[in-house]
């Protein structure tokens, strides 16, 4: 009996090795698919992730070109009516300048409108600031036109000057606050897309 148990012994000993190694090789692929699901998993996540933060980054990026190419437009029509009526005073030219300066500003105040439901509120306010100020700008232009200074001796151009002095420092400050805040939602949505953080 002893040289049984001896015998089954050793035949066991070989067949536990080969039952505990297929047992480890089971564990390991197991973890091994459990790795790799997780990865897919991961990875799926992460496309999604990117693929949403693309599309948000490119629909902002073009709505933001949209609306600076609108409020430049304006500000330049506005500050080349200020030039005109600083350097001719009224007439004729400065109409059809102080027209063309209106046309920005509807068209500007248009694409603000569009645009604002999916624009940051800050953005969205310094539009809205931009346009307040030049329109106080063209709206005395047109208050103006009816003043020229070679007809009316009355008029008193550096005064009028002065009337447009605060809408000029609001648009300015609106401007240079657009332009930033801009640059800074882009910066931060293109973050977000490379490290993962939110917007």
């Amino acid at each position: 009996m002893g040289e049984t148990v001896k015998t089954v012994l050793l035949w066991s000993a070989p067949l536990n090795a080969i039952i505990i190694s297929a047992l480890i090789w089971l564990f390991k692929s197991s973890i091994r698919h459990e790795y790799n699901k997780a990865l897919e998993e991961l990875k799926a996540n992460y496309q999604r992730r990117f693929h949403v933060l693309k599309s948000q980054f490119d629909m902002e990026f073009n709505s933001f070109q949209l609306m600076w190419a609108s409020q430049s437009a304006l500000v330049d029509a506005t500050i080349r009516l200020d030039n005109m009526f600083l350097s001719s005073g009224c007439g004729k030219e400065m109409e059809d300048y102080a027209k063309a300066a209106d046309k920005a500003f509807f068209e500007a105040e248009r694409v603000t409108r569009e645009l604002g439901p999916f624009m940051p509120e800050e953005i969205y306010r310094n539009a809205i600031s931009i346009e307040k100020g030049c329109k106080e700008e063209i709206d005395l232009f047109f208050h103006w036109l009816g003043h020229d200074p070679t007809k009316n001796k009355d008029f008193d151009m550096t005064k009028a000057a002065k009337e447009t002095m605060a809408s000029k420092q609001l648009r300015c400050h609106s401007y240079e606050s657009l332009a930033n805040d801009i640059r800074k939602r882009l910066e931060s949505l293109s973050k977000a897309g490379f490290e993962g953080g939110d917007v």
